[in-house]
C-alpha cells in the first residue's frame, strides 16, 4: 500500500480514544513506522504527540502489554513515547515495551565495567582497614562489609539521622555472598576482633528463635536501662534463617527491628510478653547461594532481603598461608574506634550539599531504574537504596572522624558509590534464587544471551524462549537486566536494536 494510504489508516485510527493497555497500540505503532519512515522531525513530533494523546493513561516508558515507544531515527534529541533518540540512517522505528536507543541515562554499572571495589574506598578509616587486611585472603568487599557493619553496631543507636520521612538510625544489615572457601567467615572474625573490644559492641547470640533473640534484647535493655541493641553475627546465614518452623517469625521480627522502633512489643499466646524500647539491631551474615535457597520463601520474596546490603565475590582473592597484620596500624585503627565511641552525637542533620545530592540521586537515577525495572523483588531493593546509603554515609563519616553535626556531601557520595556498585550483586543473587516469575525469566534470558555469544535481539530471544515466556515477559526481563546493569542496548541499521552483556 502507498504511504498516503497508510497515513489515512493512521489518521482514522488516531481519531478514536483507547485505553493505554489496548493491544491496538502496537498495530498503530507499526503502521506509523511504515507510513512515516521518511518524515521530517516536525512531522514526526506531531504524529508522536497525537499517538500519545489517543491512549488514555499513556505513560512514558510504560510496561503495559503491547506498549510502544516511537523513535525518529534522524532526531538526536528525541524523547521516549514518540520523539525518541536517534541514529543517522533516517526513517522511524517502533520499539516494543520500553526499549530506547541507548543507555546514557543508566548510571548502573554492569559486571564488567564497574570499578574494582577497592577504588571506591579512598582515604580515611576504611581505606586503612583495607590496607591492614591487604595480605588476608578474604576479598576487600568482605572486609569492608564486615567492618562497617561491626562499627555500625558499636554506635549503639546514635546518632539519629534527621530525615523528614521518618526517624532513621545507622544500623546495617549486611550479607557476604560467595562460594565455600571464599573466606567470608574469616573476614567477619577479623572485623569482630578489632571492633568489638574498641567500641564495646554488644553481641547477640549467633543462632536462635525469634523468642530467643527478643529475650536477649530484653536482658540488654535491663542492663543498660537505655536501649535494646546488639549485633547478630551469622557466618552461616542459612542456618540462622533455616526453614525450621520454630524460626518462622524471625524474618518478621528482624524486618521490624531494622527500622529501630522506639517501642516494640509482642504478646504470644502461652509465651512471654516482649516489650522492648529503643531497639537497634545490626546483622552480619555470610552465605553461599545453596544456603540462601534453603531460607523460608517469605524471607526472600518479601521485604526482608532488600534490607540487606549484599557484598559478593567469586572466591578468595589469592592464596596466602601466613598473612601478616601491621601492629602499628592495628593500634591506630583501634584508637580511632575508641575515640568514635566516646564522643557520639545524638542527632545528625543534612548539609545542603549532601541533601542536594540525595535529591538528585533518588529522584533521578533511582527513579529511572525503578521505572525501567519489571522485577518486583529488585524494585524492593531500589526502594531501600536510599536509606541504605544514608546509614552507610553516617557510619563512614563518623569512623573517619568527619563532622558530627551534619552529613557531608563527601561521605554521602562515597556511600552512594558503594550502594550503586551493589546493584549488580543484588540482581545476580535475586535472579539466581528465582524468587519471582520475573526473576526466573531474567535468569533464563541472561543465560540465553550468554549462549548467543553475549548479544541478542528481542526477536531472537522470543523465538528460542517462546515455549516458556510471552513476548512481554521477555521484554520485561530485558528491562530488569538493563536496570541492574547486566545488559546494555545497541542499535544499527543492519541489526536494529539488540541487547548485549556489559
Amino acid at each position: 500500500m502507498e504511504k498516503s494510504g497508510l497515513r489515512e489508516q493512521v489518521e482514522e485510527l488516531l481519531s478514536v480514544r483507547y485505553q493505554a493497555d489496548d493491544p491496538i497500540k502496537e498495530r498503530i505503532g507499526n503502521l506509523i513506522d511504515q507510513a512515516y519512515d521518511s518524515a521530517d522531525v516536525d512531522e514526526w513530533e506531531d504524529i508522536s504527540e497525537r499517538f500519545k494523546a489517543a491512549f488514555v493513561g499513556f505513560k512514558v516508558g510504560e510496561d503495559s502489554p503491547g506498549g510502544v515507544r516511537l523513535r525518529h531515527k534522524g532526531d538526536d534529541q528525541g524523547v521516549q513515547g514518540g520523539r525518541g533518540a536517534g541514529s543517522s540512517d533516517g526513517g522511524t522505528s517502533a520499539v516494543v515495551q520500553g526499549e530506547s536507543s541507548d543507555d546514557s541515562d543508566a548510571k548502573v554499572q554492569g559486571a564488567r565495567d564497574r570499578p574494582p571495589f577497592d577504588s571506591l574506598i579512598k582515604g580515611g578509616f576504611f581505606a586503612k582497614y583495607l590496607e591492614w587486611t591487604s595480605e588476608h585472603e578474604s576479598p576487600s568487599e568482605y572486609h569492608f562489609g564486615a567492618a562497617i557493619t561491626a562499627v555500625a553496631a558499636g554506635l549503639g543507636r546514635r546518632p539519629r539521622i534527621e530525615w523528614e520521612a521518618r526517624p532513621l538510625y545507622p544500623n546495617i544489615y549486611t550479607l557476604l555472598v560467595g562460594p565455600s572457601g571464599a573466606r567470608k567467615g574469616a573476614a567477619i572474625d577479623r572485623a569482630l576482633r578489632l571492633v568489638v573490644p574498641a567500641m564495646g559492641t554488644h553481641q547477640l547470640p549467633n543462632e536462635g528463635t525469634h523468642q530467643g533473640f527478643a529475650a536477649a534484647l530484653k536482658r540488654r535493655l535491663e542492663d543498660t536501662d537505655d536501649r535494646a541493641d546488639g549485633l547478630i553475627v551469622a557466618p552461616e546465614f542459612g542456618v540462622l534463617m533455616s526453614r525450621d518452623r520454630n524460626k518462622a517469625d524471625l524474618v518478621k521480627w528482624l524486618t521490624d527491628w531494622y527500622d529501630s522502633p522506639d517501642d516494640w512489643n509482642r504478646a504470644l499466646r502461652g509465651e512471654e510478653f516482649y516489650e522492648l524500647r529503643n531497639l537497634y539491631v545490626c546483622v552480619l551474615g555470610g552465605s553461599t547461594m545453596p544456603w540462601l535457597r534453603d531460607m523460608p520463601s517469605d524471607a526472600i520474596t518479601g521485604g526482608f532481603m532488600p534490607r540487606f546490603i549484599l557484598f559478593d565475590a567469586q572466591g578468595k582473592r589469592f592464596w596466602n598461608a601466613r598473612p601478616s597484620f601491621n601492629k602499628h596500624l592495628e593500634r591506630e585503627l583501634s584508637h580511632r574506634l575508641t575515640t568514635v565511641a566516646d564522643s557520639l552525637p545524638e542527632i545528625i542533620r543534612w548539609s545542603d550539599g549532601a541533601a542536594n545530592r540525595l535529591d538528585d540521586w533518588y529522584e533521578g537515577d533511582i527513579q529511572r531504574q525503578y521505572e525501567e525495572c519489571n522485577d518486583i523483588q529488585f524494585r524492593k531493593w531500589l526502594e531501600r537504596k536510599q536509606s541504605a546509603a544514608m546509614k552507610l554515609a553516617v557510619v563512614w563519616q563518623l569512623a573517619d572522624g568527619g563532622p558530627k553535626d551534619e552529613i557531608a556531601e563527601e561521605w554521602f557520595k562515597k556511600a552512594v558509590a558503594v550502594v550503586d556498585w551493589g546493584d549488580h550483586t543484588v540482581a545476580r543473587v535475586y535472579n539466581a534464587l528465582g524468587v519471582t516469575q520475573e526473576g526466573q525469566a531474567a535468569a533464563d534470558v541472561m543465560e540465553m544471551i550468554e549462549m548467543m555469544n553475549g548479544g541478542a535481539t528481542l526477536r531472537q530471544l522470543c523465538k528460542v524462549l517462546k515455549k516458556k515466556y510471552t513476548k512481554s515477559r521477555v521484554q520485561g526481563a530485558l528491562n530488569t537486566l538493563h536496570a541492574a546493569g547486566d545488559l546494555k542496548k545497541n542499535h544499527s541499521p543492519q541489526r536494529g536494536i539488540w541487547w548485549e552483556m556489559t
